[in-house]
């Protein structure tokens, strides 16, 4: 009997220190899963980039530009947000470039000639006829040589890269009274032109004077007769209501109207290396849909500005 009870009390004293045992080593197990769990999850760190764009929100182009933040965000995975500011709400464009070099926003959507500022070369892409059309221009940019100018000639001497071209139109003339067909008939008319040398001689070449204004003081400069008329492609033309105080539309087609979507190379640099390749590819897989949608408005909008808006077309 009493061997029987000292059995008993064996068996139970050694299921005792098992389940002990087993207790004991559980909740470690459950700690270093935790742990590995833990660190396979690391936190996620957004890079936030500002894009400045003078146009106003409800424009075609603000509205593209939104969608392209919107694809981005979702093909980086979360990590890669840009917030467009609308209507210039960060300042004047030509004051967007130095903050481009700093850092301080990341994109800005503008002409070739606020660039030629700091690297006066580019302003070839701004000369009249210089490309046929998009598909031309699509030849020259594809070039090697073009390809590292974009991403690292211009980057390395100013900060700012193009990431993306933006053709928006091509370029038409507008005046007041005169009805040119040849460039004889523009001498001594007043166009407006942007600032670079390359704007300036292109309105040369249209046989006028140019005067260089900034685009927010055109439409007051055509209204009080400062100037005599502007070129630009019919969508701007539109968007700016030019036609109110224009009468002619002269079909001149002089030049693509090839600005760019530029980058900050601080905020280039922001971007995880990984998602780099994929914000390039978003950028240049929208802006050329963006363009080829503008050419294709082309004949829509010269119709809407003849019919609609009462401009004489003239085709020189």
């Amino acid at each position: 009997m009493k061997r029987t009870l000292v059995l008993v009390a064996l068996i139970i004293l050694s299921v005792g220190l098992l389940y002990a045992g087993g207790e004991k080593e559980s909740p470690s197990t459950g700690t270093e899963d935790r742990t590995e769990e833990t660190m396979s999850e690391e936190p996620k760190e957004v890079v936030e980039l500002k894009w400045a764009n003078s146009l106003p929100a409800d424009q075609f182009d603000s509205k593209y530009f939104d969608s392209i933040a919107k694809r981005v965000l979702e093909e980086t995975d979360g990590i890669v947000e840009i917030t467009v500011h609308h209507g210039g709400t960060l300042g004047p464009e030509m004051e967007m470039y130095q903050l481009l070099r700093a850092g301080s926003v990341a994109f800005l959507n503008s002409a070739i000639a606020g660039m030629a500022r700091f690297y006066e070369p580019i302003n070839v892409l701004a000369l009249p006829f210089v490309f046929n059309d998009y598909d031309h221009y699509k030849r020259f940019e594809a070039d090697p040589y073009i390809q590292e100018l974009y991403t690292s000639i211009i980057p390395e001497q100013t900060g700012i890269r193009l990431i993306a071209p933006m053709v928006n139109g091509r370029r038409c003339l507008t005046t007041n009274s005169v009805q040119p067909n040849v460039p004889s008939d523009m001498k001594g008319v007043k166009i407006r032109s942007m600032s670079s040398e390359a704007a300036q001689f292109m309105v040369r070449t249209l046989g006028a004077t140019p005067v260089p204004l900034d685009v927010s003081d055109l439409y007051m400069a055509m209204q009080t007769g400062m100037v005599d008329g502007q070129e630009n492609p019919p969508n701007v033309i539109i968007m700016y209501s030019f036609y109110e105080v224009q009468n002619n539309l002269v079909l001149t087609f002089h030049a693509f109207n090839i600005g760019a979507i530029y980058m900050s190379e601080k905020a280039w640099n922001q971007i995880p290396s990984k998602y780099q390749p994929i914000v390039k590819k978003i950028f240049e897989e929208e802006m050329d849909e963006f363009a080829l949608g503008v050419l294709e408005r082309e004949a829509k909008d010269i119709q809407k500005l003849k019919e609609e808006y009462g401009m004489n077309i003239v085709e020189p």
